[in-house]
């Protein structure tokens, strides 16, 4: 679940929570959405990259909130990895990878599945993983594709489906074969 707020200063944070024990409180990528006065000369106290970083974070976040799913699903990595100069944040990751799966962006769900399977950024969910990994799959995300393969392939005791090799077989050969990129 994603809350937006602000604290004391008037800073502008999101909240978020999964079903674990506390909340974690992250510098939300909405409060770099405008460069307003205040952030401006924040940008001119860093480093030529870091203005970089903070502006290209700023510009994608601006198209994220106007319904751009690729730039939901950058904003997205770069939470997942601390990349831009953005924390790693699963919650913040999740929060923009559900919004461009929402939007039926099959990379998008694809991710949205795997972080639903393995509760990162959220609860854990493997039944409604298996779903968006089955959309993004039949949409032609090779991603999906492959990460069904695998679990089909492990089994239940590593943590997949049931062991079918059949299943596991077509998958990963659809993956192979589709017409999108491993990237979606």
């Amino acid at each position: 679940m994603c809350k937006k707020g602000n604290d004391r200063n008037g800073t502008k944070h999101e909240e978020t929570t999964s079903r674990s024990i506390m909340p974690v409180r992250r510098l939300s990528a909405s409060s770099t959405s405008a460069l307003t006065p205040s952030t401006s000369s924040l940008i001119l106290d860093n480093t030529d990259a870091e203005r970089s970083a903070l502006r290209l974070v700023a510009i994608t976040t601006e198209k994220a909130n106007g319904g751009d799913p690729k730039a939901m699903l950058d904003l997205s990595n770069w939470h997942y990895h601390g990349q831009k100069g953005l924390p790693v944040s699963y919650e913040a990751s999740y929060c923009w990878t559900k919004k461009a799966s929402m939007l039926d962006c099959a990379s998008a769900m694809a991710d949205q599945g795997y972080m639903l399977y393995n509760g990162q950024g959220t609860a854990t969910n493997r039944a409604e993983a298996s779903c968006l990994l089955a959309n993004a799959a039949s949409l032609g995300s090779r991603k999906a594709a492959a990460y069904l393969g695998a679990l089909y392939f492990l089994g239940k005791e590593k943590g997949g489906f049931p062991r079918c090799f059949n299943r596991a077989k077509y998958w990963l050969e659809r993956s192979l074969t589709s017409h999108h990129s491993l990237i979606s």
